[in-house]
C-alpha cells in the first residue's frame, strides 16, 4: 500500500470514529458554502451551458475526441 499523505489521512480516519465524523461535518460545511454561493452557481450554470452547446457528453466522448472532431468541423469552414 502507498504510505502517500492522502493514504495516511485515511488511516487515521478509519482508526478513529470521532475524528471521521467530526471531518465529515467539516466537509459538508465546506460543500454547503460552495453549492450555496451564487458565483460558483453562475460558473457551474455556464459550464452546463457551453457544455450543451458543444455538445460535450463526457460519459460518452473524450476530450480529444472532442476536440479533434470541433477542430476538423472549423478546418472544413
Amino acid at each position: 500500500m502507498s504510505n502517500s499523505k492522502a493514504d495516511q489521512i485515511v488511516q487515521e480516519l478509519l482508526k478513529n470514529p470521532n475524528l471521521y465524523q467530526q471531518k465529515s461535518k467539516q466537509e459538508g460545511q465546506v460543500w454547503g458554502k460552495i453549492f450555496s454561493n451564487p458565483k460558483h452557481n453562475d460558473i457551474k450554470n455556464q459550464d452546463q451551458e457551453a457544455a450543451k452547446e458543444l455538445k460535450f457528453n463526457r460519459d460518452t466522448l473524450s476530450p480529444i475526441a472532442l476536440l479533434n472532431e470541433q477542430l476538423l468541423i472549423n478546418l472544413k469552414n
